[in-house]
């Protein structure tokens, strides 16, 4: 009975309750963003240590490769971004469906998820607007 229970839950059914659902679903938007912000501040990192390499006449091999690690880094950024938006629209998805089910309606986790929802928006319209005039020409030293 308990594999049939496992079974059935691999192909979509949940048997979670949407309580539990919602938790989850806040977990993954907080650790992405958690994420974000470790790879934003390893980009910083990273810039600064190519700035003393550049400034102390480091062989050209370093600075090449320290633009590579710059690089890598801030590779990870516009796909950890698609991750949040793609877990805030999940979540937002759920709470639609499920904002006035037993559990869910006036709880913590409810209020949680919202204010959430809209501190990251309002922080990547922040960035995007700051980003506007950022970018490739940093990474040309």
């Amino acid at each position: 009975m308990a594999a049939a229970a496992r079974r059935a839950g691999a192909r979509g059914k949940s048997t979670m309750t949407p309580e539990r659902q919602l938790q989850i679903k806040i977990g993954v938007l907080k650790r992405t963003s958690k994420d974000l912000t470790a790879y934003q501040k390893e980009v910083e990192t990273e810039r600064a240590r190519l700035d003393k390499l550049v400034t102390s006449g480091a062989d050209e091999s370093d600075q090449t490769h320290q633009h590579a690690v710059i690089e890598e880094a801030a590779s990870m950024i516009p796909d950890t971004l698609g991750r949040i938006e793609a877990a805030a629209s999940d979540l937002e998805a759920f709470l639609d469906a499920h904002r006035t089910d037993e559990g869910i309606a006036g709880s913590a986790a409810l209020k949680e998820a919202t204010e959430l929802i809209h501190a990251l928006r309002d922080d990547l319209e922040e960035e995007e607007g700051e980003d506007a005039g950022d970018g490739a020409d940093e990474m040309e030293d």
